[in-house]
C-alpha cells in the first residue's frame, strides 16, 4: 500500500475526463494519466518545481481553486480514493462540492514572459523577447485540433480579440481545446504553478484513442 501511495503521490495519477471541453482530442469519460513530477509536487514544505519546465502545448491538470485550504493528509486520502475508483468517488467532492474540488484539464498556451492574444478560434503567442507573434501551433511546435469560437469573459481581464496579455514571472495561460468553453485563463486570467497538479503523459481508455500525450 505504501508503494502504491508513493507512486500515486509522486509519479502517476489516474483521472477521468469529466467534461467535453478538451474535445476533439480527449472526450468526456476518457481515462488519462498525469505525472505530479512533471507538474510540481505539493508537500508540507510547499510546492516543488517540476522536474522539467512546462512547455507550450502541453496538457496539465489544474486545481479549480486559487487556494488549498484542506490539509495535505486529507488531499492525499482523496487522491488515493479517486485513484482506486478511477475518479468515480471523491471524499473531498462529497464534503466541499464538485465545483471547488474537481481538477480540470487544460492546454498550456503561454509561459512566463510571453505575450498572448486571441485571434479567431485560436491564439497567437509572442515568446519572450521574440519580435513577432506566431500561431499557438508554431509557438508550441505541436499539432492539435480545436473547436468553437472563444467567448467574452465576464470579468475584467483582456478577453476580446487582439487584446494582449503579458504573463509575469510564474504565470501561465491555459485554455480548453473547445474554444467555446468559458473556462481556463479566459475566465480566471493567468494561473500560477501552484494550481498545477500534474502534466498528462498518457490517454489509456478507450483503447481506440490510447496515446502518449
Amino acid at each position: 500500500m505504501l508503494i502504491i501511495a508513493s507512486v500515486h503521490a509522486f509519479v502517476l495519477r489516474a483521472y477521468r475526463v469529466s467534461t467535453g471541453t478538451m474535445a476533439p482530442g480527449l472526450e468526456k469519460g476518457d481515462l488519462v494519466f498525469a505525472s505530479p513530477l512533471l507538474g510540481g509536487i505539493s508537500t508540507v514544505f510547499g510546492k516543488l518545481p517540476p522536474i522539467l519546465p512546462l512547455s507550450r502545448g502541453s496538457l496539465v491538470i489544474v486545481h479549480p481553486e486559487t487556494t488549498r485550504p484542506d490539509s495535505l493528509a486529507l488531499r492525499t486520502w482523496d487522491s488515493l480514493v479517486r485513484f482506486f475508483t478511477f475518479q468515480r468517488v471523491s471524499p473531498l467532492s462529497a464534503l466541499r462540492g464538485e465545483e471547488v474540488t474537481i481538477p480540470g484539464l487544460y492546454r498550456v498556451l503561454g509561459l512566463p514572459g510571453d505575450r498572448v492574444r486571441r485571434k479567431g478560434s485560436g491564439y497567437e503567442i509572442k515568446a519572450g523577447s521574440q519580435g513577432d507573434y506566431s500561431t499557438e501551433y508554431l509557438a508550441s511546435g505541436r499539432s492539435y485540433l480545436v473547436t468553437g469560437q472563444p467567448r467574452t469573459a465576464p470579468r475584467e481581464i483582456p478577453a476580446s480579440e487582439d487584446q494582449e496579455i503579458l504573463l509575469s514571472a510564474g504565470e501561465y495561460y491555459v485554455a480548453c481545446d473547445d474554444r467555446s468553453s468559458l473556462d481556463g485563463s479566459l475566465l480566471w486570467g493567468p494561473i500560477g504553478l501552484g494550481r498545477v497538479e500534474g502534466r498528462l503523459v498518457l490517454a489509456l481508455w478507450p483503447l481506440s484513442r490510447a496515446k502518449f500525450l
